[in-house]
């Protein structure tokens, strides 16, 4: 009998994905959320494989990588992210609303207003000199202009007047 190598495949992963179903556990005790309404404590480990994980900085090649990326995207907090509709939402827990963008003096602006509950993972208040630090060294590669010798690319960020 010949089997094709897509049903194959198939038969594999659906017996792959009822094996992972079967190891999931009950949900009686142990303190997770179920149908008792108790919260789920603990921590959540996210495992990312790389031969070239150099550092957490995307903006220089080194940090440029794929796994970099998916790391930070669990991690890093951002005032928008895209949902399936590809759309940009602001993300409530960092600004307060959407963006309010609008042309003053022949100028484009966009004005985030942050959340005032915003703060990093230490405690410290998110504020505007954060995202200020982020564009001047985005703006340029040289250093002395307060940017990153390293940078990958400036395109965009050195057409910002201020922040």
């Amino acid at each position: 009998m010949r089997i094709r190598r897509s049903t194959a495949l198939l038969a594999g992963g659906a017996a792959l994905a009822l094996t992972a179903a079967a190891c999931g556990g009950s949900s009686g005790g142990g303190g997770n959320s179920g149908p008792t309404g108790s919260t789920a404590h603990g921590q959540i480990v996210y495992v990312e494989s790389s031969d070239n994980f150099n550092n957490l900085l995307p903006l220089i090649a080194a940090g440029n990588v794929t796994s970099t990326a998916t790391q930070e995207i669990q991690i890093l907090p951002r005032p928008y992210y895209i949902r399936p509709d590809l759309n940009y939402h602001a993300d409530l827990n960092i600004v307060a609303s959407e963006p309010k963008t609008a042309t003053v003096g022949g100028k484009f602006t966009v004005t985030y207003d942050l959340n005032s509950k915003s703060v990093w993972s230490d405690g410290t208040p998110m504020t505007w000199k954060d995202y200020e630090y982020t564009w001047r060294i985005q703006r340029s590669a040289d250093p002395k202009k307060g940017g990153c010798a390293a940078i990958l690319s400036t395109t965009g960020y050195e057409q910002i007047e201020s922040v």
